[in-house]
């Protein structure tokens, strides 16, 4: 007779827009991979030596991106920015959050969910940095996560304004962890227009 499994109750400080983003982002990452045809027309990079493009949305913000990056739209209808390449098979895309229409008053809450929800995922926090962008107070999150027999390898960055924060997701597969040092550099190249950053 088979056994019947205990449901695994989410603790109450986790909210279940958090899990089931947390969810979403792991297996649109696995179904990214899984394409065999894109608008991407990107070739393979050289880690050794590789320019960046800067790419500026509407009023708010400007990041630097790798070169071999396309910006594209078809990765999450939640980010502002989003870019990918098949071919080495890495993204990188940044979501804007609103304070006032989300239950994070600050980054360290952000954090703090992030952490709670990878773990219980089954996720790893390989390496955790803050850290001041463009004056502005941020944390950065180097991860392994395995979904559905997948390594991946994620640089997560969370940055903090006044009435903003940003959430800036890449990932590729973790057997090719030198692009976190492209993704770090985009990363930290964000830059908060000021006017924005002052809006009330």
């Amino acid at each position: 007779m088979l056994s019947r499994k205990k449901p695994v109750l989410i603790p109450y400080s986790l909210k279940w827009r958090d899990f089931a983003w947390l969810i979403t982002f792991g297996l649109l990452a696995v179904i990214i991979f899984l394409l065999s045809s894109s608008k991407a027309n990107a070739q393979v990079p050289s880690q050794s030596k590789v320019d960046f493009v800067t790419y500026r949305s509407d009023s708010s913000f400007s990041i630097s991106i790798p070169d071999y990056l396309v910006q594209v739209n078809d990765l999450s209808s939640q980010a502002t920015l989003q870019f990918k390449n098949i071919f080495n098979k890495s993204y990188l895309m940044v979501v804007v959050e609103d304070k006032s229409e989300t239950q994070h008053d600050n980054v360290e809450q952000l954090e703090e969910h992030f952490k709670a929800n990878l773990l219980f995922n089954g996720g790893l926090l390989t390496s955790q940095v803050e850290l001041s962008i463009d004056h502005c107070k941020s944390f950065q999150n180097e991860a392994e996560w395995t979904v559905e027999g997948e390594s991946l390898a994620y640089l997560i960055t969370f940055i903090e304004t006044p009435h903003t924060l940003y959430k800036i997701y890449c990932w590729t597969l973790a057997s090719q962890k030198d692009y976190l040092n492209h993704f770090k550099q985009a990363s930290n190249s964000f830059v908060v227009h000021k006017n924005y950053q002052t809006k009330i």
